[in-house]
């Protein structure tokens, strides 16, 4: 969200992710604190994470809400979705529309314009569950794990104005 604000978007949506999931919820959490933050609205399009429905938010952005100026995406394929949805319109992404998806799957880089993206640190991750487990099994003690993966952004041409 920062990053967005920083390129001068100034009317940010979440899209997709459902209603009601903890996972949801956490992603937008940071989204939600910058937009207050700095004065701003939220506007979440829940849904279904995906391709298709990505590319049908392009269709709802350009019909319900032509002032949304950058898109953070639940995940890289609603963003992807997004992209091709908004290359359909003619929409210049990077220009007219900001997008940032979460995940950076190979295929961020490899589309034009090339996908800006939150990256998981999934090594980290598993080697920490994988201690988890072991700790499990060598003691009797088994709280629940709660785990943050640290992400960091990679900018690309698809949120660079």
């Amino acid at each position: 969200t920062e990053h967005l604000l920083q390129q001068g978007a100034r009317n940010i949506a979440f899209v997709g992710g459902l209603e009601g999931r903890a996972v949801t919820q956490l992603r937008m959490s940071g989204y939600l604190t910058t937009l207050a933050a700095n004065g701003l609205q939220p506007l979440h399009l829940p849904g279904r994470p995906g391709r298709s429905f990505g590319r049908e938010v392009a269709r709802r952005l350009a019909q319900e809400h032509p002032t949304v100026d950058a898109v953070l995406c639940f995940n890289d394929l609603t963003a992807l979705g997004l992209l091709t949805g908004c290359a359909e319109q003619g929409r210049a992404i990077g220009q007219s529309l900001k997008i940032v998806g979460f995940d950076d799957i190979e295929d961020c880089a490899q589309v034009y314009p090339a996908l800006s993206s939150v990256r998981c640190d999934i090594a980290g991750f598993g080697r920490r569950m994988a201690e988890t487990v072991l700790e499990w099994l060598e003691s009797d003690h088994r709280p629940l794990p709660e785990t943050v993966t640290p992400v960091t952004l990679i900018p690309r041409a698809s949120s660079k104005g």
